[in-house]
């Protein structure tokens, strides 16, 4: 017996907020982050629909989006990652210089 699986669509809304973390050059399309790598479609709404206020906002998508990256980092700096540091001031660097564009 074959278990259905439900796909969510998304409101304009959770669109509009999809659409802007997938734009995102920090954590969009091409940056290699999990949000880029992990995270579906059907991921993104469901959080949207149970962490975030109802009057969330793209930028607000998009700076969760960025904080979520940002402790994964520092989670593996925690674990002691030989590699990790560096990743973690790269990632700092280059987000004083990306201001969210929503």
């Amino acid at each position: 017996m074959a278990v259905e699986h439900w796909k969510m669509i998304p409101t304009a809304k959770e669109q509009s907020m999809i659409d802007a973390i997938r734009s995102d050059a920090m954590v969009g399309r091409g940056s290699c982050t999990s949000i880029d790598e992990a995270w579906g479609e059907q991921e993104l709404i469901e959080t949207f629909q149970t962490a975030f206020a109802k009057d969330a906002t793209p930028q607000d998508a998009v700076q969760w989006a960025r904080r979520w990256e940002q402790l994964r980092m520092e989670m593996a700096v925690e674990y002691e990652s030989p590699t990790a540091m560096a990743r973690l001031e790269e990632w700092e660097e280059k987000l004083a210089k990306s201001p969210i564009a929503c």
